[in-house]
């Protein structure tokens, strides 16, 4: 699995934990909510920017997203 999905399919596990939609990650990271969406749908590679912001408000390290899905 490549990267982009590893990272997307990280960020929906931890969104249904959290019960947030894209568009509520996003807003509470600042960032544009299609954006988010394409990111999460595996169709848009995040920048090292955009993906720090989301995995800090899903309360993520780097370290959990490169080693598990």
């Amino acid at each position: 699995m490549d990267f982009e999905k590893t990272f997307a399919a990280t960020l929906k596990k931890h969104m249904a934990r959290r019960n947030l939609s894209a568009y509520r990650l996003a807003k509470l990271a600042g960032l544009n909510p299609s954006s988010v969406q394409r990111i999460i749908n595996g169709e848009r590679s995040p920048t090292l920017d955009t993906m720090g912001k989301l995995m800090k408000e899903l309360g993520l390290s780097f370290t959990v997203v490169s080693l598990k899905a």
